[in-house]
């Protein structure tokens, strides 16, 4: 059996800092390829989404497919004061990517936003290693039994 077969319904990026847009392509690319129905961009500024306007030359906008989410931490942190159970269990993430150095924190994410969620941690945008995690999360979840 292939074991991306499975894959996250909700995959969460967490990056310690802020992503370029040439990242957040590749991640687009990677998740596109292997069919991701669901994408949330951790962010503590609002910036992070936005070209760099240091550059003088035009820069490429980053376009957001229907099926991606961008998310400003203070916005999440403030959806999720109070939430059902339905709600926790709706929005919760099957799959955590923290991007950046080891042991950096969730930055203020809600325990109901993680809820069931496997977290896995990556160095930088690496295509090989977006998709070793994927299949470590699809190993994982044919142990489980899900």
């Amino acid at each position: 059996m292939n074991p991306l077969n499975k894959i996250p319904n909700h995959l969460v990026i967490n990056p310690q800092k802020p992503l370029t847009i040439k990242q957040m392509q590749k991640i687009y690319e990677y998740s596109c390829f292997i069919g991701l129905s669901k994408i949330t961009f951790i962010s503590t500024v609002s910036s992070n989404f936005l070209p760099p306007l240091t550059s003088r030359k035009p820069t490429q906008a980053f376009f957001v497919p229907p099926n991606q989410t961008f998310i400003e931490i203070n916005k999440l942190i403030k959806t999720c004061e109070k939430p059902t159970k339905e709600k926790i269990i709706e929005n919760s993430a099957d799959l955590v990517i923290n991007i950046g150095r080891k042991g950096m924190t969730m930055g203020g994410l809600s325990i109901g936003f993680l809820y069931s969620s496997e977290i896995y941690h990556m160095k930088k945008v690496n295509c090989l290693e977006f998709y070793s995690i994927i299949k470590m999360f699809a190993l994982s979840e044919q142990r489980n039994g899900r």
